[in-house]
C-alpha cells in the first residue's frame, strides 16, 4: 500500500511525472549514457559500448527491475548499475567508473529541477510576470574526496581526470560547483526555493486584485505560499540530508504549479504523486492514515513494539550452566568474544558531553533513557485528541529518536556500535568497504522535516489536512526505522572490546572525579581541588602532574600514589555508579507496559530483570 500525496491533485500531471521514480531513473541513465559518450570521445571506451547503452529505454519493466535490485542491495544507485550492466555487457566495464553515487543522484535531481522549471516558465510566459531565469547548478563529477583520486588513478593524471569531468558537465549543459564532498550542497536548494517562492508571491499578489470564479482556487492560490514558506525553512537548513531534499523540492514545484493553475483558472487533471515518505512507513499505517482512530492504534502498536525491542536489547545476557561456573573475569571474556551479545545492560560505555569524554556508564543505562521516554509516550497516546496534541506528541517523539540516532551514528564511526548490515547490502557505489548507518540517518533526516510541517499545521491554513497527514507519516516512518534497528530482525550490535579500549585510553582523566571526592572527604575545599586538577589538565602533565602536585601531596601525604593506583585500577562497572540499578528500574516499568499491551505484540514477552 502506498500513500498518494494530496498535493498532486492541485498540480498538473506533467509536474507529477517529472518528479516520478521513472523519470528519476531516466535522468540517471542519461548521465551514464553521457559518461560512456565522453569515454568514447577521449578514446577510453569503444563505440560499441555507447551504441549499446543508447538502446536502453527507461520503461516500466526497467523501473521494476531497478526497484527489485534495490530491495536486495539497499542502495538505489548500485541497483541501477547492476541492471544496466546486465543489459549492456560491453558498456558494463565503464558504467559508473570514476563516479560515486552523488555524481549520478545529485546531478540527476538537478536535471529534474531544470525540466520542471522549463515547464513552469513556459506555463506563465503569457501572464506578463517578470520571473527572470534560474539555472540550477550541479556537482562536478568525480569532484568529491576519494572519487577525485579514483579518477586520477583511472586516467593517469590530474589533467585528464578534470578533462573527463568537465566534458560530462558540458555535455549535460549544466553549470556546476567545482569543489564538492559526499554531503549534498544545501545552497542549491536554498536558492531554488527562494526563486520558486518569489514566483508564488508575485502570483498571489495578482490574485488579490483578480476575480476568480472558483473561490476554492483563489483560496488555494493565496494560502499555498504559507506552506511553501514552511517547507522553505527546511530547504535553508545547513545540515544536509537527502531524505529531506527528496520530499521538499518536488512539493515546492507541485504547490507552485497549483497556484499557477488557480491563477489561470484552468482545470487540472488529477495526478497521483506517490509520496517518497511512504516507502519508509509501515503498510498498516499507510492503509489507515485517513482514519485517526486507526492511526492511534497503529502508533500504539509501534510504540509498544519499540518498548519491547529496546528492553529486550538492554536485559542482561542469560548465562548457560557452563558460563555460570566461570569467574566474573572469565564471564566477561566469554561475552566479549561473542559475535553478537543479546543484552547490553552491563556493557561498560564511556559517555560524552560536547563529544568530550565524561563519565563511565553502561550501554544499558544509555538505552534506558530513551526507553523511559518511549514508556511515557505509550502512556499518553490514548489521550491524544486534537491536531495540536498529535503535533506536539510527534515533535517530541521525533526529537527523542533523533537524539538516539545521532549517538548511534557517532558510535558507528568509532566502530563501537553498528546497525545491521546484510550480506547483500551495499554501502557505497564507489567505496566497497563502507557500511553506512542508513536507518539512523533516515531518522535524523525525517525528524528535521517536522518543524516545517508543525508551522503549517499550527497556522491552520487550507492545506492543514495534508500537512497533518505528512506529520503522521513522518512519525510512523521514524518509528518503523527505529524498530528495525532494535528488532531481532535488524539487531544493533556492540563491540565491548572497542568500548573497553576507549575507557582505558581515558581512564587517567575519568578517575579524577573520584579523586576529587576523596579530597573532599579529607577536608579539602572542593573548588581548590577542582582548580588544581583543571590546571594539570591544561598543562598536559596527566598522572605524573597529579603525583607531583604539591597540593595533593600535602593533602594525601604518602598515600597519594596508592590512592591513585587504587582508583585507576577499578573495574569500569565499579566506576559506573548506579547505571545497572537505573536500567533495571526502567526495565520493570517496561514489563508493566508489555503486560498491559500483550495483545499488540502477538506473543508472550517477558523481560528478565
Amino acid at each position: 500500500m502506498v500513500y498518494f500525496s494530496p498535493i498532486a491533485s492541485h498540480s498538473s500531471n506533467i509536474i507529477n511525472e517529472i518528479h516520478s521514480t521513472k523519470n528519476k531513473f531516466a535522468k540517471w541513465v542519461q548521465i551514464w549514457k553521457t559518461q560512456i559518450k565522453v569515454f568514447v570521445d577521449i578514446g577510453f571506451a569503444p563505440q560499441k559500448a555507447y551504441d549499446e547503452i543508447c538502446r536502453v529505454v527507461v520503461d516500466d519493466l526497467l523501473v521494476s527491475k531497478f526497484k527489485e535490485y534495490e530491495r536486495i542491495t539497499h542502495h538505489d544507485i548500485n541497483a541501477g548499475i547492476k541492471y544496466l550492466s546486465e543489459l549492456c555487457p560491453t558498456a558494463a566495464q565503464y558504467i559508473h567508473a570514476g563516479f560515486t553515487s552523488m555524481d549520478v543522484d545529485d546531478n540527476g535531481r538537478v536535471l529534474q529541477q531544470r525540466e520542471a522549471l522549463e515547464y513552469i516558465i513556459h506555463k506563465i510566459s503569457g501572464t506578463g510576470l517578470d520571473v527572470g531565469l534560474f539555472n540550477p547548478k550541479g556537482k562536478l563529477v568525480s569532484g568529491a574526496i576519494g572519487t577525485s583520486s579514483d579518477s586520477i588513478e583511472l586516467f593517469g593524471s590530474v589533467e585528464k581526470a578534470l578533462e573527463f569531468s568537465k566534458k560530462i558537465m558540458n555535455n549535460l549543459e549544466m553549470p556546476y560547483f567545482v569543489i564538492n564532498s559526499q554531503i549534498y550542497r544545501r545552497e542549491q536548494d536554498a536558492e531554488l526555493s527562494d526563486y520558486l517562492i518569489s514566483i508564488a508571491d508575485k502570483i498571489r499578489n495578482k490574485c488579490d486584485n483578480k476575480t476568480v470564479d472558483n473561490l476554492y482556487s483563489l483560496m488555494l492560490a493565496r494560502n499555498t505560499a504559507l506552506f511553501i514558506n514552511g517547507a522553505d525553512d527546511i530547504c535553508h537548513r545547513t545540515i544536509a540530508d537527502s531524505v529531506v531534499r527528496r520530499i521538499e523540492i518536488p512539493e515546492l514545484f507541485m504547490l507552485l504549479d497549483g497556484i499557477i493553475n488557480a491563477y489561470l483558472c484552468e482545470p487540472v487533471p488529477s495526478g497521483k504523486w506517490v509520496n517518497p515518505l511512504s516507502r519508509y512507513a509501515s503498510n498498516e499505517f499507510t492503509e489507515s492514515i485517513a482514519d485517526l482512530s486507526k492511526v492511534k492504534d497503529s502508533f500504539k502498536k509501534g510504540l509498544v513494539n519499540a518498548v519491547y525491542n529496546m528492553a529486550d536489547k538492554i536485559k542482561e545476557p542469560v548465562l548457560t550452566e557452563e558460563q555460570k561456573e566461570l569467574s566474573a573475569e572469565e564471564q566477561k571474556i566469554t561475552f566479549d568474544e561473542l559475535e553478537t551479545i543479546k543484552g547490553f545492560r552491563d556493557a561498560p560505555y564511556l559517555a560524552r558531553t560536547h563529544l568530550q569524554p565524561a563519565q563511565i556508564t553502561t550501554v544499558g543505562r544509555y538505552f534506558s533513557i530513551t526507553l523511559d521516554k518511549l514508556i511515557d509516550y505509550v502512556g499518553c497516546i490514548d489521550n491524544l485528541e486534537s491536531v495540536l496534541e498529535y503535533s506536539g506528541f510527534i515533535s517530541s517523539l521525533g526529537q527523542t529518536l533523533s537524539n538516539f540516532s545521532n549517538t548511534l551514528v557517532f558510535r558507528q564511526a568509532l566502530r563501537q556500535w553498528s546497525e545491521p548490515f546484510k550480506s547483500s547490502q551495499v554501502g557505497s557505489s564507489a567505496m566497497p568497504y563502507k557500511t553506512n548507518p542508513n536507518k539512523s540517518e533516515r531518522i535524523k533526516g525525517l525528524a528535521r522535516m517536522i518543524p516545517g510541517r508543525l508551522t503549517s499545521v499550527r497556522e491552520k491554513h487550507s492545506l492543514s489536512d495534508y500537512d497533518f497527514n505528512e506529520l503522521l507519516l513522518i512519525a510512523d516512518s521514524i518509528l518503523s526505522s527505529f524498530n528495525y534497528i532494535m528488532s531481532s530482525e535488524g539487531g544493533i550490535r556492540i563491540d565491548r572490546k572497542r568500548m573497553l579500549k576507549e575507557i582505558d585510553e581515558y581512564k587517567s582523566e575519568i578517575f579524577q572525579t573520584e579523586l576529587l571526592q576523596e579530597a573532599v572527604k579529607l577536608g579539602a575545599v572542593r573548588e581548590k581541588a577542582h582548580n588544581e586538577l583543571r590546571d594539570i589538565k591544561i598543562e598536559g602533565t596527566g598522572l605524573e602532574g597529579i603525583k607531583s602536585s604539591k597540593y595533593f601531596n600535602r593533602l594525601f601525604g604518602n598515600k597519594l600514589d596508592d590512592m591513585i593506583d587504587e582508583l585507576i585500577t577499578k573495574s569500569p562497572l565499579e566506576m559506573a555508579g548506579t547505571s545497572l540499578i537505573d536500567a533495571d528500574n526502567v526495565l520493570i516499568n517496561a514489563q508493566k507496559i508489555i503486560d498491559e499491551n500483550r495483545e499488540l505484540l502477538g506473543s508472550e514477552s517477558k523481560i528478565n530483570v
